[in-house]
């Protein structure tokens, strides 16, 4: 899956498969639930790390954190609107297409 924001005035591609995901867990030595929770608790500097692997996962020219982080600040910093469209397209590549089972089980008391 990939998504475009707008950030700085230009579409910029950011990429969300096994590659993104799997060099970000690599790239910050931790473990899903780890990263997870790191977003969580602290949004502001995650959030950016997260968009610089997606974004290098699928655009040929590399850029750095400081790349990126100077895009968001001239973009409105924190109240950049590319932090809130990144969100929701990562958690949406997160639960999108995920099986629901709508089997009951029957619990067994002992």
């Amino acid at each position: 899956m990939k998504t475009k924001i707008n950030i700085e005035g230009q579409d910029r591609e950011f990429g969300f498969g096994l590659g993104f995901l799997g060099d970000m867990l690599e790239g910050l030595d931790l473990g899903f639930i780890e990263l997870s929770n790191k977003l969580d608790n602290n949004p502001f500097k995650y959030i950016p790390l997260a968009m610089l692997y997606s974004y290098n996962s699928v655009n040929e020219s590399k850029i750095t954190n400081d790349t990126l982080l100077k895009w968001l600040e001239n973009d409105g910093s924190m109240h950049s609107n590319a932090l809130k469209e990144f969100r929701e397209a990562y958690v949406k590549s997160m639960t999108k297409n995920v099986p629901v089972s709508n089997s009951k089980k029957k619990i067994v008391k002992i």
